[in-house]
């Protein structure tokens, strides 16, 4: 499929749907779904006249597993990446990538991941038992560190028409406006100035929309800076868009390749930027790790400092969850005790968003439901029992029952 059809009032309207998804509490949400056809038909006609523009970001920081940077996008946009993303670019994307790519890809979530892995581990107990070794690894502040130009040449290399293309390349550089905010915060501009004058500066940066009204705004030396860091290496992809997700998803799938048909690894799984490599002999995976580095060093990424390499029998963690291969060659896995508190947090988090009437108690099921149907597989009933006897503690019913 190709831009213009992408762009077709049914799948604009389609992505609008999906944009509403958990956030119809927000009134911006509810504001702008309530005119939904029209606003869907104003969106369609400025993408067709080429005067679509992108929002304003909202930054904001999560401390959930770990602190990260969010960019959130208005309802607008993210109606507009739905469409786009659902027709264009995860198609060209996807039918390149190995079955052991995982994350945003529709049936290989995390706990799809960790089932490809246990049936890799298996497969190499059967003949090894627990005797190997694990390459533990992922990129070093993956999202910050993207190169934009790394990402749009990368994107280059798929099957997606030009105009797709170009407004692929569109979003990625409009990351640029929180680098913009902070060097005009650094320059001493107010702070609702600076977030106003950085979103007309990434128009002008991304579109060429020239406003004379920031410049005589801003001093001689604060636009000299502005041009320095538009015409310097500009890298960070913003968290909280489909499209970042699926670019750096694409990013790394070289890298698979790689590993997979060069190194010529068995078990291998990655999910976004986490992935681990098993084999019997400790010296080649040493040597693994080498050209892994130098493969990333083109792509102008890097290695988490905490990469290592560590006995198989010894276990190891992935996506929260504790990994272990007996010497039975049996495989174990726990789920973390991070996670659970994690859970249970969110468990309280919900309670409190459904006694201010912002959720409903369909969300705290379909919450519960989802995580506890990846623990049944995986054998954690103990855990479960105990979870759903929380869950009646908070909400005064009785959990959902487990559904396969």
């Amino acid at each position: 499929m190709n831009f213009d059809e992408a762009i077709s009032f049914e799948n604009l309207y389609k992505g609008l749907l999906k944009s509403q998804k958990n956030v119809m509490w927000k009134d911006s949400v509810a504001g702008y779904s309530l005119n939904g056809l029209k606003n869907t038909y104003k969106l369609r006609q400025d993408l067709l006249n080429g005067t679509y523009r992108i929002s304003q970001y909202t930054s904001f920081k999560i401390k959930e597993p770990k602190e990260r940077d969010v960019l959130a996008t208005r309802i607008k946009d993210r109606q507009f990446q739905h469409a786009l993303s659902d027709n264009v670019i995860y198609p060209s994307l996807t039918k390149t990538f190995i079955r052991d790519n995982c994350a945003c890809q529709k049936g290989r979530g995390t706990f799809d991941a960790l089932k490809r892995l246990r049936k890799q581990l298996r497969r190499y107990a059967v003949k090894h038992k627990d005797n190997g070794w694990v390459l533990k690894a992922d990129i070093h502040h993956f999202f910050p560190t993207t190169s934009h130009d790394v990402a749009c040449n990368n994107l280059s290399r798929y099957d997606m028409d030009i105009k797709s293309f170009e407004k692929v390349c569109d979003i990625i550089r409009s990351f640029v406006e929180p680098q913009i905010t902070k060097l005009l915060l650094d320059m001493g501009v107010a702070e609702d100035k600076a977030d106003r004058y950085a979103h007309t500066l990434m128009l002008e940066y991304v579109y060429g929309d020239y406003n004379k009204n920031v410049h005589k705004a801003l001093t001689e030396e604060q636009l000299k800076a502005v041009n320095e860091l538009f015409l310097s290496e500009i890298c960070g992809i913003g968290l909280g868009s489909q499209v970042s997700q699926l670019t750096e998803l694409a990013l790394l799938s070289p890298l698979d390749h790689f590993i997979k048909e060069k190194l010529h690894i068995e078990v291998y799984e990655r999910y976004m930027d986490d992935f681990v490599l098993v084999h019997e002999s400790k010296e080649y995976l040493e040597y693994c790790l080498v050209e892994i580095e130098k493969f990333l060093k083109e792509r102008k990424l890097s290695l988490n400092p905490k990469t290592d390499i560590f006995k198989l029998k010894q276990g190891f963690t992935l996506l929260k969850w504790r990994i272990f291969v007996t010497s039975t060659g049996k495989v174990i896995m726990r789920k973390s005790k991070k996670n659970i508190s994690r859970q249970r947090a969110k468990m309280r988090k919900l309670k409190v968003m459904i006694d201010r009437g912002e959720r409903t108690i369909e969300d705290a099921r379909n919450n519960f439901q989802s995580w506890q149907s990846g623990i049944h597989y995986f054998g954690c009933f103990n855990l479960v029992n105990k979870m759903r006897g929380y869950y009646y503690e908070l909400f005064g019913e009785v959990a959902p029952k487990w559904k396969d």
